[in-house]
């Protein structure tokens, strides 16, 4: 019986341990984006598929974003993030978070943001395959881009991924997942 045990035992440590570097070839393979330096991203912007507007446009709505949230209030940071989401986020008078935004990863990105760095330092950006992003009359086509942001220097742990929206034609970025931080 113990035998048995050990043997499931090493097959799962094996198993885990063949899946992590299979994890890593997947960023690999699908244009994971990893800036070794974050320092030097402040200094001389990402080099990825995102044009130098879209960089700066994605730029400036995490920082908005974050700063509403580690200066605000829960309730008073919902109302004034309502700009920076995308529209599927919010009701369909598009004047307030939707609920479960509201209650689940906008409560989760609100009680962790102070754990961030302000300004933003961005690790890693990752254009997912996305092609549009909503449903119905909230649907726009358009590109996704997964930034990771940094913690601060005095928080452990990895840097969290928000995720940002282009609408095709469009240079403005809009949030749509917040809920990593």
């Amino acid at each position: 019986m113990k035998k048995k045990i050990i043997v499931n035992t090493l097959l799962i440590l094996g198993t885990s341990a063949f899946a992590f570097s299979l994890s890593d070839l997947g960023d690999i393979l699908n244009g994971v984006q990893k800036i070794q330096n974050p320092s030097a991203v402040q200094q001389n912007r990402i080099q990825s598929s995102m044009s130098k507007d879209q960089q700066q446009s994605a730029n400036k709505v995490l920082n908005q974003f974050l700063n509403i949230l580690q200066n605000n209030s829960y309730y008073q940071s919902s109302g004034m993030v309502v700009p920076l989401m995308h529209r599927s986020l919010l009701t369909n008078n598009a004047n307030q978070l939707d609920d479960d935004t509201y209650r689940y990863s906008f409560k989760k990105a609100h009680s962790n943001a102070r754990n961030y760095t302000y300004p933003v330092r961005i690790t890693r950006i990752q254009r997912l395959k996305t092609t549009g992003v909503g449903y119905e009359n909230t649907y726009d086509q358009g590109v996704e881009y997964k930034i990771w942001i940094s913690k601060n220097t005095s928080q452990k742990g990895a840097p969290a991924p928000l995720v940002v929206f282009f609408k095709h034609g469009a240079a403005n970025a809009q949030l749509t997942y917040v809920g990593s931080l």
